[in-house]
């Protein structure tokens, strides 16, 4: 088992079996904030990057890459026309092998259907009415669209979770969308749907943890702890049923460079999203300066969960996220990771 690790340096590979050193380190797609596999091809990865991470790069970098051996080499896929976006959020299909979602900074979201050879934008996204309401982002700019996540029971539906904008669905593959309860926070960070009950969507805001038993018809804020609210990453495993995951910080990034950092906590919950507890930690800083950025489950091993975080150090659990462990440390600031086969 490798996982493939997006950081402000490039692509990093580890193994978690054989040590913390990095087994390649790859300068080119860099930075890296988000990635995503192939649901068929583990091999078959797709690295997105923007200016909150280009460390000083050039504007005209590439935004978009895809690699078919494992991050081994790239390719440059940016899609024309988007030299002055970002990309936040790539999704690929879990049922269409070549179907491929990309969410930028300017609250567009690109589709192809050829594996990232060609885009074409999801034109209703930009005229939904519920555009006008959404807040200005960084700078003033159009709020990002920072996750998008497909009902597992019906994969022509998905989420869109927009910072400063609430979440969107769309139920044919991003042909129409429609916006949904306003009653989640609008800065709203990542979105995830139940594996085993469509109607149980969660969402990881600015302003805690929210929860809805129907569909984002309304929300629930879910209490963490006392005093963290700023949550970013959610995993709804795919088994055992009703558990999730999630990490909180104290307050936003801008807080996270402080003495004590983000003071961030991973919780877990057992009983779908209702209630949370936190997560026992090994070889680290309880709670730690660093901010989780995200957790993944393998797909070949469930028991096994992955957490990346923004201080360079990578976390495991053998035991379906009750406790994690330090594997990995030393790293670039890291942001995303995939887990290869």
């Amino acid at each position: 088992m490798r996982l493939c690790v997006g950081s402000s340096k490039g692509i990093i590979i580890l193994d978690p079996d054989r040590g913390s050193a990095p087994l390649m380190v790859h300068a080119e797609p860099a930075p890296v904030w988000c990635l995503a596999a192939n649901r068929q091809d583990s091999q078959l990865i797709y690295a997105g990057s923007n200016e909150c991470v280009a460390m000083g790069n050039a504007r005209g970098m590439r935004t978009l890459a895809r690699s078919s051996d494992g991050g081994k080499s790239w390719e440059d896929i940016t899609p024309r026309g988007t030299a002055d976006e970002d990309t936040w959020t790539i999704a690929a299909s879990p049922v269409s092998p070549n179907q491929l979602f990309v969410g930028t900074s300017r609250g567009r979201i690109l589709r192809s259907d050829d594996g990232g050879r060609t885009f074409a934008e999801c034109t209703a996204l930009r005229a939904e009415r519920a555009r006008a309401k959404w807040e200005p982002g960084c700078g003033g700019r159009t709020p990002r669209v920072r996750s998008i996540a497909f009902d597992p029971r019906s994969p022509s539906t998905f989420y869109v979770a927009i910072e400063r904008g609430g979440i969107l669905r769309s139920r044919d593959e991003g042909v129409s969308f429609e916006a949904l309860s306003a009653a989640v926070h609008a800065d709203v960070h990542s979105v995830a749907v139940s594996p085993y009950d469509s109607r149980l969507l969660f969402a990881a805001t600015g302003n805690g943890f929210y929860r809805s038993d129907n569909s984002g018809a309304s929300w629930r804020r879910v209490l963490l702890d006392c005093t963290r609210s700023y949550t970013v990453p959610i995993l709804a495993l795919s088994e055992p049923a009703g558990v999730i995951l999630t990490a909180a910080a104290l307050g936003p990034p801008q807080t996270w460079a402080g003495p004590g950092g983000a003071r961030a906590r991973i919780f877990r919950s057992v009983d779908h999203g209702r209630t949370f507890t936190p997560v026992p930690l090994t070889l680290v800083e309880d709670p730690m300066p660093a901010m989780v950025m995200e957790i993944v489950q393998s797909p070949s091993c469930p028991q096994e969960i992955f957490a990346i975080t923004n201080r360079g150090f990578a976390l495991r659990s053998r035991d379906r996220g009750a406790t994690f462990t330090q594997v990995a440390a030393s790293l670039p600031p890291a942001f995303s990771l995939v887990v290869l086969a």
